[in-house]
């Protein structure tokens, strides 16, 4: 009667939500702010993807899933390089540019991306299998599955063997805020590792792209200067600040590089060679797997991701605790140069100018609210040469 009467006088379209909250329960109340924050965040991401219909619609008719909000990525079966793929059997058309989002999450910016490169194959890789399993699903909802993947794998350790059979270029790479890992004794845990920016070298052509950011400075740092210094004669930054469209992205690649070429630096997969070399990168990163494997459970906490509540389970799926404790980025921000990686300091104490917008014009869940609520956002481009 409350609720009729005051949505009759008009009410509602000004301070409903506070005159409703105080006559909920304490954790009705928590749910009703959070459906609330939920509403904010669902607009500002159907603002950003006007093209891409999520919705109710989509979103119900995919399950609920569960999630740890941390997987150690050093634990022993996510060492083990996948095999190449048949990507006959994925892609209809493998001759098209690969795009590949390394950490993908939900999966929701690939889906929007393939809107604007739509001649081009889309691949996101995570080793939350639970949520490649729905991104999937999505892709189908959508009609989306023909150019768009996703796949279980620690890229990593996986991107080079996997992708061996691939018959199309490599045009670009994303590594979109990945988890910071603060503590010194995690930094083997993260993503952009020596191995995967010399993967990418090897299976890039010229003029191809790798797009780095992360609302946490340090973390975007130290993936800058992973590929300054381990991908310096293959890579340079590219401060042009220019849209990368498709055709800006298809006219820059080298047509002389031979599709193959990416595969025959490791069609030995299998190799006495091949597995050598994948067994010390395995061992690089898992010299302190075991005391790994306990922080982890001891970190890693379930988080259910539900249809009513899409935009903030995501946020927190992806992000992971570390990165959404406010102030903690600011106050870890000084890049400290790996001791084991050889670092020269000249090269590696350079200041970095950032990006001010984002090239590929298509934002990630994180990117949006983080800009949304005032946050920077630290980007950083690199193209093959």
């Amino acid at each position: 009667m409350w609720l009729s009467a005051c949505n009759n006088t008009g009410c509602l379209c000004t301070s409903w939500p506070f005159r409703i909250e105080r006559h909920l329960s304490k954790r009705a109340r928590t749910h009703f702010v959070q459906a609330s924050l939920q509403g904010s965040k669902l607009l500002q991401e159907a603002e950003a993807w006007p093209e891409i219909p999520f919705n109710d619609a989509v979103y119900g008719k995919t399950e609920a899933v569960r999630v740890r909000q941390h997987v150690n990525p050093l634990k022993k079966e996510l060492q083990v390089p996948l095999p190449p793929q048949d990507w006959a059997a994925i892609f209809p058309d493998t001759a098209r540019p690969l795009i590949v989002d390394v950490g993908c999450g939900s999966g929701r910016f690939l889906m929007a991306l393939s809107r604007k490169f739509q001649h081009h194959n889309l691949l996101g890789l995570d080793i939350r299998s639970k949520l490649m399993d729905r991104a999937n699903d999505w892709t189908k909802i959508l009609e989306l599955q023909h150019s768009v993947h996703f796949m279980m794998a620690n890229a990593t350790v996986s991107l080079e063997s996997m992708l061996a059979t691939y018959p199309g270029p490599l045009s670009l790479v994303t590594v979109q805020f990945p988890d910071p890992h603060f503590k010194t004794r995690h930094k083997k845990r993260r993503v952009v590792q020596p191995q995967l920016v010399r993967a990418i070298a090897r299976m890039m052509p010229r003029g191809g792209r790798v797009f780095l950011q992360s609302d946490v400075e340090e973390a975007v740092t130290d993936m800058h200067h992973m590929f300054r210094l381990h991908g310096r004669a293959e890579f340079e930054v590219d401060l042009s600040g220019c849209p990368i469209s498709e055709e800006t992205l298809l006219n820059g690649l080298d047509r002389s590089f031979s599709a193959s070429a990416p595969s025959a630096d490791i069609s030995t997969f299998g190799s006495a060679a091949f597995n050598e070399t994948s067994s010390e990168a395995a061992a690089a990163q898992t010299s302190s797997s075991a005391d790994a494997d306990a922080d982890a459970e001891s970190e890693a906490g379930m988080l259910e991701s539900s249809h009513l509540d899409p935009a903030a389970a995501q946020h927190a799926e992806e992000d992971g605790s570390e990165a959404a404790i406010s102030g903690t980025s600011a106050a870890r921000t000084e890049w400290e140069p790996d001791e084991d990686a050889g670092c020269e300091p000249a090269l590696m104490h350079e200041p970095i100018k950032w990006l001010d917008a984002n090239p590929l014009g298509v934002p990630t869940e994180r990117e949006v609210h983080t800009l949304q609520d005032g946050g920077r956002v630290y980007r950083s481009l690199f193209i093959r040469i």
